[in-house]
């Protein structure tokens, strides 16, 4: 068993990114490896926790998050496992081992999925994923509640499915979900595996409507004649239901921020 976690950024997030790496090697699994994918311009900042955290680094192609996830795939080969997880963002305590137990335990399952908890960039928290095994069902038709922080993928898997398609900005996890599809189970495990930080400035909140119509273009990707038809008043409500999700999660962000002392 082998696995490669992924971490993508920027170098500017120094301290959160310290709590992510320090996340994924509290995990205690052996055959765990690390790879940081940063541009050029953010090594200098990224080197020193690479180091204590026994991280290997990567170039950022400079086109994208979505590209350095693809960057982090073809580093990935001899992997059994891929996960990527964002610089501010934390596995919890065991997750892995959860994740894979659940994902070696049966050869037809490709991804392993558990629950998340949104908190603010305080840590305070404010939400937690709800839905379930429901979302590998919903995802195809209404908004994707299927959490990608701390889920697991086999490697092969996401080689055959097509890897990552780097057009994408907000919605490549969104495509890859429903692409494995295919290959294998996406199965939900009932535990937190990941906390996620919800704030403002986020790609996903900051330009909502933009990643709204991505989301809506990926979906009708993979929806048959009839289901193109139906899916437009799903999509719309589907609008709705984000809309209104993302601006209650971040009045309570916010809410959080400014209750924190300074």
């Amino acid at each position: 068993m082998s696995i490669l976690a992924v971490v993508p950024t920027a170098g500017a997030r120094s301290a959160t990114l310290q709590q992510t790496l320090r996340s994924i090697r509290d995990q205690g699994m052996a055959d765990l490896d690390i790879l940081i994918v940063t541009p050029v311009s953010g090594e200098e900042l990224v080197a020193p926790l690479a180091d204590r955290y026994g991280a290997a680094l990567a170039s950022d192609p400079g086109s994208g998050l979505t590209a350095a996830l693809s960057e982090g795939l073809r580093r990935a080969s001899g992997y059994d496992a891929y996960l990527w997880i964002n610089d501010d963002d934390e596995l919890t305590e065991g997750s892995l081992a959860a994740t894979w137990g659940a994902l070696s335990s049966r050869e037809d399952r490709v991804l392993v999925y558990g629950n998340v908890e949104y908190v603010d960039t305080t840590g305070r928290h404010i939400a937690t994923s709800k839905l379930g095994r429901f979302a590998k069902h919903l995802m195809a038709y209404g908004p994707n509640l299927l959490p990608q922080p701390g889920s697991l993928a086999r490697t092969d898997a996401i080689v055959a499915a097509g890897g990552f398609d780097d057009t994408l900005r907000y919605a490549p996890d969104l495509d890859l979900f429903l692409r494995l599809r295919a290959f294998g189970e996406l199965a939900h495990i009932d535990r937190v595996v990941a906390r996620y930080t919800w704030h403002p400035d986020a790609l996903t909140v900051q330009y909502r409507r933009t990643s709204l119509r991505e989301a809506e273009e990926v979906r009708r990707r993979y929806r048959g004649p009839i289901g193109r038809i139906l899916g437009y008043p799903a999509d719309l409500a589907t609008r709705l239901f984000v809309s209104q999700a993302s601006r209650r999660l971040t009045a309570r962000a916010r809410s959080g921020s400014q209750q924190a002392p300074a």
